[in-house]
């Protein structure tokens, strides 16, 4: 079970959450050798399969594919309640990557998770990250953060005391990763030189965490910059790679991409701001599972008709656009061509053990949430 500071580091990088309330279905973390990396960050030292490991709670660096999930239209209700739009107004700094999460926990509650990343001219990087929790929570994620380094000055943002930790300093190495058979290995960056601090506060019932590799000053600088803003300039601060139009961007994902009969896309034009490449793993990920789903019914009836369709239909997945365009930037689109080989070959994927497609496809891509 991972602690929390390993849940949020993995959710900072997107790619893979086990709430620590939910732990991982047994050997999971074994299923893969695809290492998910998301749109421009740095590749994760956690391996998952698929994109969304332990479904049950869990973010990827492409997919929030978890057993319950919260629709709506952006800035609409849903599960987890609703964060203020909150932004770091500093014209020296500007927002680089946006994503938010919601879901349903196996023990019935509901979590919420946004996080935004920020860029300086200089290169410097922060990330704000926003979850629900009481004062309890906020009391565990200060305490395991206490744990690994040293306590600094209290601080203030937004009218709430604000703990800061200063990390030991680190040097940026590259570490080689065991590459899946016929794949070239893969490198692995730390974060970067220099010291890195976390600052922590409670508003209402959401905590936030200021954290980066900074100067000390830069960091209780920006916590003063950290303001509640409308929903409108939320949206004008996103990045191009932030798609704030989510229907348009669906339909045009879902270009030459075939779909199965009674396919459902009006449930992908509900959903939270995210960043272009975890939109695209959703639109994926629901357009795979459903074709997959239909390949182990038929297979399980003896249709051999509806399997072979399902077959052909995923065999195009090699040249969807959205997963051709996303190679670039993370490994989701090989999660998605393994279970294409897959279902073309014995039904099988090789991960920790050999599985079936059928007992594994549901947490590695995320199908409980699929059409």
């Amino acid at each position: 079970m991972n602690t929390e500071y390993e849940d949020k580091e993995a959710i900072r990088r997107g790619i893979a959450l086990i709430v620590d309330e939910s732990p991982p279905a047994p050997e999971i973390c074994d299923l893969t050798t695809v290492s998910l990396k998301p749109e421009r960050r740095s590749p994760s030292r956690l391996a998952v399969f698929g994109a969304a490991a332990a479904v049950t709670v869990a973010l990827v660096g492409t997919v929030f594919a978890l057993g319950s999930i919260g629709g709506g239209e952006l800035g609409a209700g849903g599960p987890g309640g609703e964060f203020e739009r909150i932004l770091i107004q500093n014209p020296d700094w500007s927002v680089s990557r946006y994503d938010e999460f919601r879901g349903q926990m196996d023990t019935g509650d509901f979590y919420h998770h946004a996080e935004t990343t920020y860029v300086a001219a200089g290169g410097a990087e922060v990330d704000l990250s926003l979850d629900t929790g009481n004062q309890e929570r906020l009391d565990e994620l200060i305490a395991g953060r206490r744990a690994d380094g040293t306590q600094l000055a209290d601080d203030t943002a937004m009218g709430a005391p604000v703990n800061v930790i200063l990390y030991e300093s680190s040097s940026l190495t590259a570490q080689p990763v065991a590459p899946a058979a016929g794949a070239q290995e893969d490198v692995i960056l730390d974060e970067g030189a220099g010291n890195k601090y976390s600052a922590m506060w409670r508003v209402g019932n959401v905590i936030y965490e200021l954290r980066g590799y900074v100067e000390e000053a830069q960091l209780r600088g920006l916590l003063a910059d950290v303001t509640e803003v409308s929903e409108e300039t939320f949206l004008e601060a996103m990045p191009d790679t932030v798609p704030t139009d989510r229907e348009s961007t669906v339909d045009e994902m879902l270009e030459g991409i075939p779909v199965p009969a009674g396919f459902q896309v009006t449930p992908l034009y509900d959903g939270d701001l995210k960043d272009h490449y975890q939109l695209g793993a959703e639109v994926t990920g629901a357009v795979a599972c459903a074709w997959i789903h239909q390949w182990i019914a038929a297979t399980e009836s003896g249709d051999t008709g509806a399997a072979d369709e399902a077959v052909d239909a995923m065999d195009t997945s090699r040249d969807w656009d959205v997963l051709v365009d996303m190679q670039e930037y993370g490994d989701w689109p090989k999660a998605v061509w393994e279970y294409t080989d897959a279902i073309a070959g014995d039904g099988t994927v090789m991960g920790g053990r050999l599985l079936t497609v059928a007992e594994s496809v549901d947490d590695a891509l995320g199908c409980q949430t699929a059409n």
